[in-house]
């Protein structure tokens, strides 16, 4: 998929080194937990890269690698991955991006292509995005492309996320 700026593409083992870098970064996970364990990121990673033709991963997860298509650089992730929310099956937009690819647009440019593609082409009802209440940058990507707030919800393990929502919308 293609974006003016961008290139998102379905994740490849070879990007495994690039995501330890993302998700071992403390300023990248400061909303979700922490920074990552290595070993676990590499190992997860390497069996959801291993079938270029799955749809989803085994644990029903869906990543894309996003390049700037200028320099061809690796600056992140997005993804659609399965969740339960109060009993029901969800589809979560998620989008991780390098610190020094903050603040240009990308992750809003990233996040509608991959939320147009997952409502148009994979049918997909609505998708939503669970955000720690502290991530302002977040929020500002999920209103962007178009995301309303729907609630305020505890996770397992205790974190408070806001829940918001992106219906299909007519054009």
């Amino acid at each position: 998929m293609l974006t003016p700026r961008l290139s998102l593409r379905p994740f490849a083992v070879e990007d495994v080194d690039d995501v330890v870098l993302l998700w071992t970064d403390p300023q990248v996970t400061e909303h979700i937990g922490g920074p990552r364990d290595t070993a676990e990121i590499r190992d997860y990673f390497r069996r959801v890269g291993n079938d270029p033709e799955a749809i989803f991963a085994d644990d029903g997860d869906r990543w894309w690698s996003v390049t700037r298509l200028k320099t061809g650089r690796w600056i992140g992730l997005c993804g659609l991955l399965a969740k339960d929310i109060d009993g029901r099956d969800e589809i979560e937009l998620t989008y991780f991006l390098m610190p020094d690819a903050w603040e240009h647009g990308y992750a809003t440019e990233a996040a509608r292509q991959l939320g147009d593609h997952a409502l148009r082409d994979l049918k997909a009802p609505s998708l939503v995005s669970l955000i720690d209440p502290g991530n302002a940058r977040s929020v500002g990507v999920a209103v962007r492309i178009g995301m309303t707030l729907e609630k305020t919800l505890p996770r397992p393990g205790g974190a408070v996320r806001r829940l918001y929502r992106l219906r299909k919308h007519k054009r």
